[in-house]
């Protein structure tokens, strides 16, 4: 059936370049410490991390998603999302 909208299809071709999910620990880079309470923003869904500097962020996100991460004392960073884990450290802006 040519020419025809196959949604099975489309929805396969879509998964195929998403990620189902993001997860990552946050931590300081002077000493290697987790920082938690960090703002983890993907696209418009965001989260905190736990007391060990752990996120999920269980959505599609497509690769190449910009990723910010921000924490009181800390100066903020990007990534850009490759692979359903993406770590990072926080440099202390004291």
């Amino acid at each position: 059936m040519s020419g025809l909208f196959n949604p099975i299809a489309a929805a396969s071709a879509v998964a195929a370049n998403t990620l189902s999910g993001v997860s990552g620990s946050i931590q300081d880079s002077s000493n290697g410490d987790p920082v938690p309470s960090a703002i983890v923003n993907v696209g418009p869904h965001s989260t905190a991390t736990d007391a060990n500097g752990h996120y999920d962020i269980y959505a599609f996100v497509p690769p190449g998603t910009v990723m910010t991460i921000n924490a009181n004392g800390y100066n903020g960073t990007t990534r850009t999302v490759s692979s359903g884990v993406v770590n990072a450290a926080l440099t202390p802006s004291r």
